[in-house]
C-alpha cells in the first residue's frame, strides 16, 4: 500500500482505494479531508472533535455523521488510520512519509519537535499535547512556563489536572499566539493567563 496519496488518479489505482470506493463512494472524499487536516496541523493527529463539529465535517463533504463514521472505519479496519480515545484519528505511515517526501531541515524540524514533546510529556507530570503545540518552539516556552508557575507560593491543588486545562485551551489560540501569551505572563510575573490573552489580543 502507497501511504500518501497526490491525487485521485493515483488513488484509484490503488487496489485497496478501490475497495473502500466498492464500500463506499465517499471515501475519497474522505480521505482527503483526513490527509487535508494532517497537513494543516503538520501532524498525524487529528483532536477529539464533538458531534457538532463532526457532523459539520460530514456535511461539508456531502455524507452524515454515520455514514463518515462508517467510512473511517473501514479505513481503520485496512490499517490508513487509527481510531481511539484521546484523539478523533491518527494516521499511520506519518513518520515514513516525512522522511522520504520532506528536506532534511523538515526532517530536523520534526526531530526536534519530537525531542521536545518528549521532554514535556516524560515524568510524573503526563501530559497530553494537542496536536497544534506539538512544535519545539512552543514546547520548550511550555517547559519554561511550568517551572515559572511552581517557583511562585501560590499552591495548585492538582497539577496535572491545572496544565492539561491550560494546554487545552491555549491550542484554541494556535502555536504562535500560545508563546506570546506565555511570555507575556511570565514578563509580567502573572500567575495566570487569561490576562495575558487578552494583551495579546488587543495588540
Amino acid at each position: 500500500m502507497r501511504e500518501w496519496y497526490k491525487n485521485s488518479a493515483h488513488q484509484m489505482s490503488d487496489p485497496e482505494m478501490e475497495h473502500l470506493q466498492s464500500i463506499d463512494p465517499a471515501a475519497c472524499a474522505v480521505w482527503e479531508w483526513a490527509k487535508g487536516s494532517c497537513k494543516i496541523r503538520d501532524d498525524n493527529v487529528i483532536p477529539e472533535m464533538g458531534h457538532v463539529k463532526e457532523g459539520i465535517v460530514a456535511r461539508r463533504l456531502g455524507i452524515d455523521a454515520k455514514r463518515f463514521r462508517a467510512v473511517l472505519k473501514e479505513m481503520a479496519d485496512i490499517g490508513w488510520l487509527s481510531m481511539g480515545d484521546g484523539y478523533f484519528i491518527s494516521l499511520n505511515g506519518w513518520s515514513s512519509w516525512q522522511s522520504h517526501k520532506r528536506s532534511a531541515e523538515m526532517d530536523a524540524k520534526r526531530k526536534k519537535d519530537e525531542y521536545w514533546k518528549k521532554k514535556v510529556e516524560e515524568g510524573q507530570l503526563k501530559l497530553t499535547v494537542p496536536g497544534g503545540l506539538q512544535e519545539a518552539d512552543f514546547l520548550k516556552t511550555w517547559k519554561e512556563w511550568i517551572a515559572y508557575r511552581r517557583s511562585h507560593s501560590a499552591t495548585i491543588a492538582d497539577e496535572k489536572v491545572l496544565f492539561q486545562k491550560q494546554l487545552n485551551w491555549l491550542d484554541d489560540y494556535g502555536r504562535k499566539k500560545a508563546i506570546r501569551i506565555l511570555d507575556t505572563a511570565m514578563r509580567n510575573g502573572w500567575q495566570g493567563l487569561e490576562a495575558a490573552a487578552k494583551f495579546v489580543e488587543s495588540r
